[in-house]
């Protein structure tokens, strides 16, 4: 079971954050043999069907990961500790998603686990090639340099994925407009014109006629 928790260290520093346990009980004691001052631990009930497909529109943008990687790499240049660097981040951000996920990996860190594992936990917003980035730091003892090079690398595929919607707008602003002056053609036009064949006795093409047919359909 999951639980959300708010808690204080022992410099009054407020902590927010996500604790796995199979009881309430269970996530305090873990958060008090952390040396945290528990405030609330609350479950995390399942999330239902709407809120899933509403997670789906909830990403993480490339624009905003880049940023919080690049002042990552900065706190970490600056020899801010780890944890704080996270707690700091974590009051920064402003994406929601994003600042959960900041707040899962502040928790998994503290609990002792490498950063990399905390990052691969939040699958849904860093990439298997960011986790295996920061393992590999970890190896060497050169995490802030590659976290510099991460954000370089998510801001060029920013400008790329900026620059591949605006060469699709204007194919995709022409076909929507075709697709609506045919609309408008089989509802409204085609209909005033078929009394006409009608009248003169004139007999149409099979597709002709099944195109007049959906127009009366659709106008109906």
């Amino acid at each position: 079971m999951k639980f959300q928790y708010k808690a204080r260290t022992n410099t009054g520093e407020l902590q927010v954050g996500n604790v796995e346990a199979e009881s309430r009980d269970a996530a305090t004691n873990v958060l008090l043999s952390h040396g945290l001052f528990v405030l609330s631990v609350t479950e995390v009930k399942e999330k239902k069907l709407f809120d899933r497909i509403d997670s789906l529109f909830r990403r993480v943008k490339t624009s905003d990961l880049m940023v919080f990687t690049r002042q990552f790499a900065t706190l970490l240049e600056s020899q801010v500790p780890l944890s704080d660097a996270l707690t700091n981040l974590y009051h920064q951000t402003q994406n929601g998603v994003l600042r959960d996920a900041i707040a899962e990996v502040a928790t998994d860190v503290e609990s002792g686990h490498p950063l990399s594992e905390a990052l691969q936990r939040q699958h849904g917003v860093f990439s298997d090639f960011f986790v295996n980035m920061v393992r590999s730091a970890e190896v060497t003892g050169r995490l802030a340099e590659v976290l510099h090079f991460m954000a370089d690398y998510l801001e060029n595929q920013s400008v790329l994925n900026s620059k591949i919607k605006n060469a699709l707008f204007y194919p995709v602003f022409v076909i929507v407009l075709f697709f609506a002056i045919m609309i408008i053609m089989v509802t409204f036009v085609l209909p005033q014109i078929t009394p006409i064949f009608a009248e003169a006795n004139i007999q149409v093409p099979a597709f002709t006629r099944f195109i007049m047919a959906s127009g009366i359909f659709f106008q109906e």
